[in-house]
């Protein structure tokens, strides 16, 4: 009996394992997708003359940090506990000198900047396979709600994007 369960246990795992290497095989190219659209963006913001030090210097630690093994589970640790929302009620100094500091960049570099924090945002959930697509979803599932343009679901940037007007508050 007990040999028949480890067959079983085993045939599962390798159903499992199976599942994740061609899930994780399917992510690597839009990952990779995402990350060069950061790369790309960060590079045009941090050469401009207009983008302060202080925010070019935010653009280079998240470019620089887009790759952690563990910064999905992070993100997904903040927003459970509701850190997220302390820090943004807490520290509304910072928030507002971001916004004023958007709002005076021209609107090609503004364009750049929600390039920029999409692509990473989309480049860190495809770094894990589980936990990214629940982020996803969470982060999807008001865009064809909000958006006018009722989006219907095929290109993950593109919603966002389309869902965006960004305006920091």
């Amino acid at each position: 009996m007990s040999v028949l369960l480890y067959i079983a246990l085993a045939m599962l795992m390798a159903v499992l394992l199976s599942w994740y290497v061609r899930t994780k095989i399917r992510y690597l190219p839009q990952q990779k997708e995402f990350r060069e659209e950061v790369y790309r963006s960060a590079g045009i913001l941090i050469d401009s003359e207009q983008v302060s030090d202080d925010t070019a210097e935010m653009v280079f630690r998240a470019a620089k940090h887009m790759c952690l093994p563990l910064l999905p589970w992070r993100i997904a640790w903040v927003l459970i506990t509701g850190r997220a929302r302390k820090w943004h009620q807490n520290d509304s100094s910072r928030t507002k000198a971001f916004a004023d500091e958007f709002e005076k960049l021209p609107q090609h570099l503004q364009e750049q900047m929600v390039k920029l924090w999409v692509s990473w945002a989309l480049a860190v959930t495809y770094q894990s396979v589980i936990l990214g697509a629940l982020l996803r979803r969470v982060a999807l599932y008001g865009v064809g709600r909000k958006n006018k343009k009722r989006f219907t679901g095929g290109d993950d940037a593109g919603a966002l994007f389309m869902a965006s007007n960004f305006r920091p508050a």
